[in-house]
């Protein structure tokens, strides 16, 4: 079985280092500290490499870990910056979101 790593993986790890923790770094993602655990974990397993070091402290990476970080960084950046340019090609990516309801909920 091929593994994959995903930029979800990286945004995950990365968040965990610049908090300092898994709560924190979930809680600056808006997700679950299972969650993001869990997408650390499956970072960890598809590069086989031990990317954090945790302790009561909090979390800091490993030599490894460290050598990631900056490179996931940048390509997190490089990820958005595409994006961008992407969604400028799109004339739906400035229409505002419509929601259609029953005129029975609506107030009267």
């Amino acid at each position: 079985m091929e593994s994959r790593v995903e930029i979800r993986h990286l945004r995950a790890f990365v968040a965990v280092v610049e908090a300092g923790s898994f709560s924190a770094g979930a809680r600056s993602l808006n997700v679950s500290q299972p969650a993001l655990s869990q997408n650390v974990a499956m970072l960890e397993q598809s590069l086989d490499r031990h990317l954090l070091e945790r302790g009561p402290g909090g979390v800091s990476p490993t030599p490894a870990g460290a050598a990631l970080f900056s490179e996931a960084r940048s390509l997190i950046r490089r990820f958005e910056q595409a994006l961008a340019v992407m969604a400028s090609f799109s004339p739906e990516a400035s229409v505002g979101l419509r929601i259609a309801v029953p005129a029975e909920m609506t107030v009267q």
